[in-house]
């Protein structure tokens, strides 16, 4: 009986480790199936084999040829049809001026391409690299990859394995072809052999990185194709993305193994973020960041973090169930594996044993990106039941501080769902992973209703609650000298505003006279950031020429706060004389003047359509009003759920919330 039970054992034992091990075949035998699939190209890709088998035998670097083929099956890059046209591109974006280039509203660049994309779109292809690539592209990739290895001091710290992963790999997107490897080697960097003769990898990095003369352009996220190498060092500028893959190929250039880390979608915002790493032995890693120290700051909550490779994950269960499971566009590749649990944060296993019935074998948790649910993990469903490992809280890596929305909720908020036809479905409740690792569900109460009063449908960043602080002590003068010489004060604002466009009453008899010209004047040591002013008499808004201090920038200057655009606001030059008003004409009476401090233009806005959403199995809509006050209330609303404002009648932004002793705590 002991012996039949131990049998027993060792069959179910290897039952399962063949179930969650799949058997991956050699990159000998996964390239012999690649070169079915190469057509007319299959010649090429021999001849690298053949290189590297009779005339440069090296069983190494035959190896590499194997593995760079093996996973070449879904790698492409995306072309311009009309290169005269695409490097003429490159050409005007080189000599474009753009100094405030990092911001979203100003940006000369982002402008310029708007404007380009719009009159003169590229015509974009696509060229798969399986039919495409030469054999002495590759043969020249594979033998400076290994010149720089060899010469590398580290080298002999890593596994060919991860040398392969890390530093041989011919491309690191969607990008066109090109020989990067010795464009990127040319660049002057001083003290780079000292730095490699003292094994200093990292030290390496940070110098190359600090001397390529590549800077930030926010505008550049509106490039229409993947960028080379070669296209980055003629622009000299690039987003977020441009510039972490930029850093990537040089610093496997040098030999340095390094990857590209990133999450599908912050937790508390919309979009992703991508930065670099330096891969260190064993199973390490190090962030590295354009600037002196290298450091690379978080500020938005993260709830994954995901490596790309240039090989899939073969082990995985997306690759295992690839045929029958549909797959978000992040993960499609398969080649996102999970580093989550390699950064200095808090991070808990989420077990969710409430899922609905469905006939899909993987499950996901989301995070919102501002307008729907974003897949940002995976677990393989067994009954009803999928353990999400590392799912991060909300704290962020080490002695990084997250911006402190006003009312922010401490945590994430993670809907469990399934993915079909490119949407993710709804397959159990909401539910917030606290900072302290608690798991909170929010099952909807229909019984227990209650009545939500709200002010805004998205959180307020701290910068505009200190901007609204920044107008306290300001004042409105009166005058009927240009120069002001003769200025009466109007009105003193004493109070943080209430909302954007309060209106405050002229009460003092002694200056209810009639002015020709009125202004603000800011608090002594402010910046100004006002983005709407406006006077009237008793019935009426007035206009005139307006008046004022130059701004940092002209669309920045004194009319932007008579625009109309809460948007849109006065930034000064300095802090010693910021003022804006109004040249009315003709002396006229001020009976009240209304105002706002540099607004998002999140909060409710006096005549624009609201609609408020609940959660239950999908967001329910409730009847659409029209704001007549900067209050909104709803009553008899389901409790215990998730809520979500939108403004119908204009903007993009808005969060799930909690309704919590009648405040909005935002997720």
């Amino acid at each position: 009986m002991k012996f039949l039970s131990k049998l027993i054992e060792f069959v179910l034992y290897s039952v399962m480790f063949i179930r969650c091990t799949p058997c991956i075949p050699s990159n000998e035998a996964l390239t012999n199936v690649i070169l079915e699939k190469s057509g007319d190209n299959r010649r090429q890709l021999e001849q690298v084999i053949g290189h590297y088998t009779n005339i440069d035998a090296d069983s190494q670097k035959l190896e590499a040829a194997y593995y760079l083929i093996a996973n070449m099956e879904d790698k492409v890059g995306y072309v311009a049809s009309d290169s005269i046209q695409y490097h003429l591109l490159l050409d005007s974006l080189a000599v474009l001026s753009d100094p405030i280039g990092w911001d979203p509203y100003l940006s000369t660049t982002g402008k310029w391409l708007d404007s380009t994309n719009m009159t003169s779109p590229l015509r974009i292809g696509v060229r798969i690299d399986l039919k495409h690539i030469t054999a002495d592209y590759l043969i020249r990739n594979i033998d400076q990859a290994f010149k720089q290895w060899q010469h590398a001091p580290w080298a002999k710290d890593y596994s060919f394995q991860e040398f392969c992963e890390w530093v041989l790999p011919y491309r690191t997107g969607y990008e066109r072809l090109e020989t990067w490897r010795n464009t990127a080697l040319a660049i002057p960097c001083p003290g780079a052999d000292s730095l490699r003769r003292l094994h200093d990898s990292w030290g390496l990095g940070l110098a190359l990185i600090n001397h390529t003369g590549i800077y930030y352009n926010i505008g550049m996220g509106r490039f229409p194709l993947p960028m080379t190498f070669s296209d980055m060092t003629t622009v000299k500028r690039g987003g977020c993305d441009q510039m972490a893959d930029y850093a990537l190929k040089l610093f496997r250039s040098h030999g340095i193994p390094s990857a590209l880390d990133m999450t599908p979608t912050w937790a508390n915002r919309r979009s992703g973020h991508v930065w670099n790493v330096l891969v260190l032995p064993g199973g390490h890693s190090r962030e590295i960041g354009y600037n002196p120290n290298g450091e690379n700051r978080f500020v938005y909550k993260l709830s994954k973090i995901y490596r790309q490779r240039f090989s899939p994950m073969r082990e995985g269960v997306l690759y295992r169930l690839h045929k029958t499971e549909s797959v978000p566009n992040f993960f499609q590749d398969y080649r996102m594996e999970d580093v989550t649990g390699q950064y200095d944060m808090p991070v808990s296993d989420v077990v969710v044993n409430d899922l609905r019935r469905s006939d899909r074998q993987v499950a996901w948790l989301c995070t919102f990106d501002n307008s729907k649910w974003v897949p940002v993990a995976y677990a393989e469903v067994e009954g009803r039941k999928a353990m999400f490992r590392n799912m991060a809280r909300g704290v962020l890596p080490g002695d990084n501080e997250p911006i402190a929305y006003i009312n922010d909720g401490k945590g994430i908020v993670y809907l469990p769902a399934y993915y079909e036809n490119k949407h993710a479905i709804s397959a159990a409740a909401p539910r917030i992973l606290h900072e302290d690792g608690t798991i909170e569900v929010l099952t909807i109460d229909t019984v227990h209703r209650q009545t939500l009063t709200l002010n805004r449908k998205y959180p307020k960043h701290p910068h505009f609650d200190e901007y609204e602080k920044g107008m306290i002590g300001g004042r409105f003068e009166g005058a009927n000298q240009s120069n002001f010489s003769d200025a009466v004060t109007l009105l003193t604002i004493e109070r943080q505003q209430a909302y954007p466009m309060e209106q405050l009453m002229v009460s003092n008899l002694k200056v209810a006279q009639h002015y020709r010209y009125v202004r603000y004047v800011s608090p002594s040591g402010y910046w100004g950031n006002v983005a709407e002013i406006e006077f009237w008499d008793s019935e009426n808004r007035l206009d005139g020429k307006v008046l004022g201090v130059a701004g940092e920038v002209i669309a920045r200057g004194p009319t932007a706060v008579f625009d109309g655009n809460l948007e849109s606001f006065y930034y000064a030059k300095d802090t010693t004389s910021f003022w804006v008003g109004l040249d009315l004409g003709k002396p006229q009476q001020i009976k009240k003047i209304a105002f706002a401090a540099r607004t998002d233009d999140n909060e409710i806005r006096v005549g624009d359509t609201y609609q408020l959403y609940y959660w239950h199995d999908g967001w329910q809509a409730l009847p659409s009003v029209v704001a007549e006050e900067h209050l909104l209330t709803w009553d008899h609303v389901p409790s215990n759920t998730l809520y979500l404002l939108r403004n119908l009648s204009r903007g993009v932004e808005q969060r799930p919330f909690t309704y919590e002793n009648g405040t909005q705590v935002w997720w």
